[in-house]
């Protein structure tokens, strides 16, 4: 069980972190939809139907990262108790390539008109359809920043994948960022990339 409150693994009526009460968090059978517009990453994660969804699309990735073992890298990969700002998600991906210094990539935003669970959801089905390893996950007041890597090929060295997806009136806004150190060229790596994540967002219309 996580912590709704700060994210941390708990078990009991507790939570040793923080010290808020422990609720199970659970899809009522009358109400299917009802994560739809939750933007906690350590409630998404620990319903049966989103991790479901997940290892389906897990299930089809490449060799070496099965449904199995992106669950486990979901349930470790929240790091950050306190959380972060709103304006640290909008940033995220823009200061990224700041901290790699010589790099390749590309960044693209894009607004979603679907709920924000979903939107947060979609994106962690895209990252494991895509065999792309989710390492961190940053929790913000409104948001959350998934960090995952992309593994190295013909192409290019190893990136990173940063998506940055926040509430909005509309729905969510979703900012994604590639980030290849150490080469100045990936020949198109980072643009297919990010052509997939939100080619898999765009199918919540």
């Amino acid at each position: 069980m996580f912590c709704s409150q700060c994210g941390a693994a708990a078990t009991g009526n507790f939570c040793s972190a923080c010290g808020a009460r422990l609720v199970v968090a659970a899809t009522p059978a009358s109400q299917p939809g009802s994560w739809h517009d939750e933007h906690r990453y350590a409630v998404l994660i620990g319903l049966d139907a989103v991790r479901d969804q997940i290892a389906q699309c897990a299930a089809g990735a490449q060799p070496g990262l099965g449904s199995e073992h992106f669950l486990e890298l979901c349930d470790v990969a929240f790091s950050s108790l306190g959380g972060v700002s709103l304006q640290t998600v909008g940033n995220i991906a823009m200061t990224l390539g700041a901290r790699l210094g010589v790099a390749t990539g590309k960044t693209s935003t894009r607004e979603c008109s679907a709920p924000i669970g979903r939107v947060i959801v979609a994106a962690l089905c895209s990252l494991a359809r895509h065999g792309q390893a989710l390492e961190h996950v940053r929790q913000a007041e409104d948001g959350c920043v998934l960090e995952a890597a992309l593994r190295p090929d013909m192409r290019s060295l190893k990136g990173r994948l940063v998506v940055a997806i926040r509430r909005t009136d509309r729905g969510a806004a979703v900012e994604a960022a590639v980030k290849i150190p150490g080469q100045l060229f990936d020949w198109g790596k980072s643009k297919q990339c990010l052509e997939r994540l939100f080619e898999d967002l765009d199918s919540l219309r």
